[in-house]
Order: structure tokens, then C-alpha cells, then sequence
């Protein structure tokens, strides 16, 4: 029994790290994408770790032997008759080529800057992706076409499904938007949550912040709390859990009809609530993608919203009715996912 005690506690505490991995990865995501400020340069960045200085003579320098090659602006229709852009630079000893992908706040040519002389004196061609409204998941189903042409001309399997229209899913939107009843259903929801009142703060930290502020403003209900952070860098932690640890949780799921994410985010609330006092009102923050249908999912572009999951578990409750209360929210968030706040 003690020793099922300390491989549960060890499952817990992976759990909880997982967690913890999440939230600050949907955290600086959000921060990067939705509070977005102008991107600092690599030379001025206040916010890289990375020492770059005994780097950019040699960044510089690729980038000036990037601008001296011969490059082609190429353009494909989409289905929905938008012109999409890349940049192309080829190399006539090799038919290979190397997708690229810039990242969210950048340009191809800005990434791929330095190691574009590698690939091309490895004679690859180089195909830069001009992409500026994709989310993961289009980013993802693009990969997944590029696969499947490849396999269709060398393995002979079947050619992609053309993708679903991303205008007519935008047209969805706007029609959902002229005052339709889901657009009503979905704004009472959000009016009845804005007034269960304002949240509390709760800080991976502690309560020392809020504790802080609620004292300098002299004000002992204050619910929140300012925190300004000037770094959005983050360490990636990998943890590997074994197969039977993992079977336990997939079993604990099934068994007790809730989700992974859920189990994660209750693993996470109970940090939260614990290392805050044992504050019972907790919020973390949900990323929802808005592709409920088949056609959404294939359309391509960006459809994510955050929106808050807040619950309230006291501390007479056990775990399992905690996880009842995150599925139950969720669900609910991801019902009236589609509303806009500036409504």
C-alpha cells in the first residue's frame, strides 16, 4: 500500500509538471500573439538570453550572401482564389527542396537568413513559405498535404482532398455576428459568467504579489493583481513518463469519463490552489481553436480565441468532483467558444 502511495504521489507530481508546461506555454503564446508588441531586433532584444554579438559578423554575412542570390516570387490561386505568395530559390543540380516556415512576428528571409548558404551548397532547393495568418492546426494540415503530394509522386497514393474554404468559414463567422440566435445564446452565457464577479488572482509563485498589492493600495478584497514581465522566454522541460504510469492515467480517464487536458488542468489548479493559500476560485487560461466541424478544421487560416476557465473547488471536495467541474466548464466554454468580447 505504501508503495502504491509513492507511485501515485511520483504520477501526481509529473502530472502537476506537465501541467505547469502548458500553462506557461498557452501563457507565452498568448502574450506573443494576442498582447503582441513591436518585435524587438536581434541586435537591440533586451529579452534574448542568447548573447548574439560574437555571432552577427557571421549573421550579417549570410544574410548579405542571401541577398546576392537570384530569387523567385511565386504564387499559387488557393481554392477560394486568394494569391499565395513564396519566395524561391533554386538550385538546377537537385530537384529536392526544403520547405520553410517562418516564425509568427517574422519573415522568411529574416530566419532562413544564415543557414540558406548550407542548404544551398547542400544543393537542395529552397522554398520560402509566406504565411501570415496560420495557426498551429493550418500550419499542421499544410505539412500533411506536402506529405501526401510527395507520397502521391513517388508511392503513386491518393492526391490530397482539396482544403475546405476558408472565405466561406469567414462568411460563417460574419453571419453568425448579424445578431443570429447563437450569437444571443452564446452572449447571455458570457453575461451570466461576468457576473459571478471578478476572479482571483493566483500566481504560480504564491499570494505574495497579491498580498503585496492589496496592502500598498490598502485594500484587503483586491482580486487582482498587476504583473508586468518583461522576458516571455521560457525553458521547455521534457518529461517521459513509463507505460504503466501512463496506462494508470489513460484508465483513471476512460474510467471516470473525463479528458487528459482535464485531468492536466485539475493537476494544475491544485498547484495553483495550493501554493495560494488554499484559495478555491481558480482560473487558468484555455486556448480554444474554434474548428468544431470538418470543413473548420480543413480550412486553413487562424480561428483561436482564449477564454477563461474558472472554477470553484472547495476544500471538502475530492479530487474527482474537481475534475467534474473543469469537464463541465470546459465543455461549456467550448459551446459558446465563438462569441466575440467586443459584443
Amino acid at each position: 500500500m505504501q508503495l502504491y502511495m509513492w507511485i501515485l504521489l511520483a504520477v501526481l507530481i509529473v502530472i502537476i509538471g506537465l501541467a505547469c508546461t502548458i500553462y506557461f506555454s498557452a501563457r507565452y503564446f498568448f502574450r506573443l500573439t494576442i498582447l503582441r508588441k513591436p518585435t524587438a531586433t536581434l541586435e537591440n532584444s533586451i529579452n534574448a538570453n542568447t548573447n548574439w554579438e560574437p555571432h552577427l559578423d557571421f549573421i550579417n554575412e549570410r544574410k548579405e550572401w542571401l541577398s546576392q542570390q537570384k530569387m523567385e516570387d511565386v504564387f499559387i490561386k488557393s481554392d477560394d482564389g486568394l494569391k499565395l505568395h513564396a519566395t524561391l530559390l533554386r538550385n538546377k543540380s537537385n530537384k529536392n527542396c526544403v520547405i520553410c516556415f517562418h516564425g509568427y512576428t517574422s519573415k522568411g528571409l529574416n530566419d532562413y537568413g544564415s543557414i540558406s548558404k548550407f542548404y544551398i551548397e547542400q544543393g537542395f532547393n529552397m522554398l520560402l513559405v509566406d504565411h501570415m495568418t496560420m495557426d498551429a492546426q493550418a500550419i499542421v494540415m499544410f505539412f500533411k498535404d506536402i506529405i501526401q503530394i510527395y507520397c502521391h509522386k513517388v508511392y503513386e497514393i491518393d492526391y490530397p482532398k482539396p482544403l475546405a474554404s476558408f472565405i466561406k468559414a469567414l462568411e460563417k463567422d460574419l453571419k453568425y455576428e448579424a445578431d443570429s440566435k447563437a450569437l444571443q445564446k452564446d452572449r447571455e452565457y458570457w453575461t451570466e459568467v461576468l457576473k459571478q464577479g471578478e476572479p482571483m488572482y493566483a500566481d504560480m509563485t504564491g499570494d505574495n504579489l497579491l498580498e503585496r498589492q492589496r496592502e500598498e493600495r490598502n485594500n484587503p478584497n483586491l482580486r487582482a493583481a498587476v504583473c508586468g514581465i518583461q522576458s516571455c522566454d521560457a525553458e521547455i522541460a521534457q518529461f517521459h513518463l513509463e507505460p504503466n504510469p501512463s496506462d494508470w492515467l489513460v484508465t483513471f480517464c476512460e474510467k471516470n469519463n473525463i479528458s487528459m487536458a482535464t485531468l492536466l488542468l485539475m493537476a494544475l489548479r491544485t498547484y495553483l490552489q495550493k501554493v495560494n493559500n488554499n484559495q478555491t476560485d481558480i482560473s487558468v487560461q484555455n486556448t480554444v481553436s474554434r474548428r468544431a466541424t470538418l470543413a473548420e478544421k480543413n480550412s486553413g487560416g487562424t480561428r483561436i480565441h482564449f477564454f477563461p476557465c474558472r472554477t470553484i473547488v472547495n476544500l471538502d471536495e475530492t479530487f474527482l468532483e474537481g475534475c467534474y467541474k473543469i469537464r463541465d466548464a470546459q465543455n461549456a466554454v467550448f459551446r459558446h467558444a465563438r462569441y466575440c468580447h467586443k459584443n
